[in-house]
């Protein structure tokens, strides 16, 4: 069985985990890089916590910065993938899905091996750094408040976070 069936066999899930997984890994990095700001215990923050607030907030003069370190992120992720991987991922990107339709439309042969897949790692990183801009469009915390209105949102923020604990604890 060639490796396109093989994919649709293991459905249209699989992709996206995969993506997901590897967006997860690129942003544990970026939680590993202390950034340039501070938060309100004058500690410094991490660039994810940075790049969220930035995402949620207006993009200052360093949005380039931040979207390019993100980018660098996942794209060394992307590289440290394996082959099968990487095939996978770009079988879901645009350029991917017209290849295979390409395919099963009879356009060249269905038997087709890993290494016979047409893998473009750009289009790869970018899979990966739109999940990434999703996850911090999403990301909530305290310190997003604190970078994107001071102290007195940080304070609310925190109030509103106490009582989600409290809720979930019961």
């Amino acid at each position: 069985m060639g490796f396109v069936r093989q994919v649709r066999i293991v459905g249209a899930d699989a992709p996206f985990l995969l993506i997901h997984s590897c967006a997860m890994e690129a942003k544990d990095s970026l939680m590993s890089i202390q950034g340039k700001k501070e938060g309100p215990d004058n500690q410094p923050l991490n660039i994810w916590v940075e790049f969220c607030a930035q995402s949620q907030g207006e993009h200052s003069i360093e949005w380039d910065c931040y979207e390019a370190l993100v980018f660098a992120e996942c794209a060394s992720v992307v590289a440290t993938a394996s082959r099968r991987d990487q095939a996978l991922m770009w079988l879901d990107s645009e350029p991917g899905w017209y290849w295979q339709q390409d395919i099963l439309n009879g356009g060249g042969d269905s038997n087709v091996t890993v290494r016979e897949i047409p893998c473009c790692l750009a289009d790869i990183t970018m899979l990966i750094a739109a999940d990434i801009q999703h996850m911090a469009l999403n990301y909530e915390s305290p310190l997003i408040q604190w970078l994107n209105g001071g102290w007195d949102a940080y304070e609310a923020a925190c109030a509103v976070q106490r009582k989600k604990e409290e809720w979930v604890s019961g």
